[in-house]
């Protein structure tokens, strides 16, 4: 997993999430990081995007992502409760994270022991 911790508020319209440090990307695009997870999910709530899950994603309208630092940030939904985040965040499914530069080329890939 990509996120060392995540906590969820009581009410699960808010999720802080701390990230993983030292994790990079393949083929020397760098260290993972928070503002390779504003991007990726972006892209997942963008109409053009055809991942199988990312309807998942544009049906939580008003979904912002505060970015504390490096490696920790805020997902904050204000709508309703949203469960995929709950969802996305378990062990059970993640959603891949790709990095910025990486994806600017025409080129996503991931971070994991695998390439």
């Amino acid at each position: 997993m990509l996120a060392s911790s995540w906590e969820a508020s009581a009410d699960l319209r808010s999720f802080k999430v701390k990230l993983r440090k030292g994790v990079q990307f393949h083929d020397n695009f760098g260290e993972f990081n928070a503002a390779d997870v504003v991007h990726s999910m972006a892209y997942y709530t963008n109409d053009t995007c055809k991942a199988s899950y990312s309807d998942y994603f544009r049906n939580n309208p008003g979904t912002d992502i505060e970015v504390i630092n490096d490696h920790e940030l805020i997902i904050n939904t204000v709508e309703r409760p949203a469960l995929i985040y709950d969802y996305w965040l378990s062990e059970y499914r993640g959603v891949p994270i790709s990095s910025r530069a990486q994806f600017d080329q025409g080129c996503p890939q991931g971070s994991s022991q695998y390439e």
